[in-house]
This record gives structure tokens, sequence and C-alpha cells, in this order.
């Protein structure tokens, strides 16, 4: 069985540590209202702007809630039914949800690969602030701040900044949801055609960032090891 979310009462203290939804445990009744939501996608890093990829609603059928406190787990069943008021077939709810799940997937592959570069840049700034001007750290800057570009608009940090800059593949895609998501309805062909085409100009990048890792990522590490300092440049996400 797929698991579809999961929460916690253990909610950090600082709120910026926080994310999503906690429950509470407090002695008495407790309440939490699930949204009927697919857990969020991965959390991209070095941004407030950009959330976690959403979920798809969850589709009509028989799910399975477990509360676990201590060493005890309680277990019950409940359905989800479609709002009798809403003309559509589950086939058709099925293809929405499969495309907004596979939009969710890709926007995940983005994210990891985003926090990829932003780990290996992150470990490149070390590297040079210890051992001085390193020549190759500047190629594989250069490279990886190229696929960076072009995967997410790293400029947006409020709303403001979307009328300054112009969005990119990881915004493109994300504005396909709502309008996949708009009705209880079959995607139209259209918005498999964006998905589609979407996916084709990230699957590229993502080439390219493998290329650049084994291109001048790894003469870089190759000169690291050169000096002797045991160093490299690790792969993270990868």
């Amino acid at each position: 069985d797929e698991e579809i979310d999961r929460f916690t009462s253990d909610r950090p203290d600082e709120e910026s540590e926080r994310d999503g939804r906690y429950l509470t445990a407090d002695p008495g009744m407790n309440r939490f209202q699930w949204s009927m939501q697919h857990a969020r996608g991965p959390k991209m890093t070095g941004t407030d702007f950009h959330g976690r990829p959403d979920g798809p609603l969850a589709l009509p059928g028989t799910y399975q809630a477990e509360l676990t406190v201590g060493d005890e787990t309680l277990t019950t069943t409940f359905d989800l039914v479609l709002d009798p008021r809403v003309d559509v077939s589950i086939d058709d709810l099925r293809e929405q949800h499969d495309l907004l799940r596979t939009i969710q997937s890709t926007l995940g592959e983005v994210v990891d690969a985003v926090n990829a570069i932003r780990a290996m840049q992150g470990q490149i700034a070390t590297w040079t602030d210890r051992l001085g001007e390193v020549p190759e750290a500047a190629a594989a800057l250069e490279a990886l701040s190229a696929v960076e570009d072009e995967l997410v608009q790293k400029e947006f940090t409020s709303e403001g900044d979307t009328l300054n800059y112009r969005n990119k593949l990881f915004e493109n895609l994300s504005g396909l949801v709502p309008i996949v998501r708009s009705a209880d309805a079959r995607p139209t062909v259209q918005s498999h055609d964006v998905y589609q085409k979407l996916a084709g100009l990230i699957d590229t990048q993502l080439r390219a960032l493998d290329e650049a890792v084994a291109g001048p990522v790894a003469t870089l590490n190759s000169a690291l090891a050169g000096k002797g300092v045991g160093g490299e440049v690790a792969i993270i996400g990868r």
C-alpha cells in the first residue's frame, strides 16, 4: 500500500524550521483536518520563495489512517467520495491525478538538481577560500550556474520580483499545476503537450548537469587532488 502523507506532533520551536502542518497532542480531545492531498515534494534550498511541489488530491476510494502514540498504534479506515454534483468518470479523474503526480515528480527532479548545484557551489566556494584562486573552479562554477539559471529563477524572492524577471523551467512547470487541477475533469490535450515540452527542456538541462559533473567538476576534483589537500566536490542528490 502506498503511504499518502504523514504528520507529527514534534513541531520545532523555531518557526523557520517548521514545514507543513503538525498534529496537536494535548490532553483531551484533539482534532486534525487532512487536506486530502498527497505529500508535497522536496524543498529547494537557498530560497524562501519557491515552495515544495504540491501533491494532487487523493482519488475517491477507501483509505486507512494510523495514529501512533508512544508504542501504541490505532488504525481506522474511511472513504473519500466524489462530490455527487460533479459529473466526471473515475478514469478522467485518474488521468488528471496521474498527470499531476508526473508533474510533481518532474518538479522534484528539478529541485534535487538545483539542490545538488547549490551544494557543489558552496563546496567550491569553501575550497577556493582555503586555497586561494583555483583556475579550474571558475569553469566548474560557470557550468553549474548555466544549468541553474535555466532550471530556476533565483532572482525571485517575493511576488514583486515576478514583474522584473522571467520565469524559468521550474516556474513554468509549476504554473501548469493550477491549470490541470482547476476542475474535476480530464486534462486537456494542450496540458499534456505543455508538460511534454517542458519536461523535454528539463531533461536537456539535467543532461547538461551530468556533463558538467563529468567534465569541469571532475577536472576541478583532479586539480584539488593534485594539490594534495585530500578534498573534492561531492555530488549531492544526483
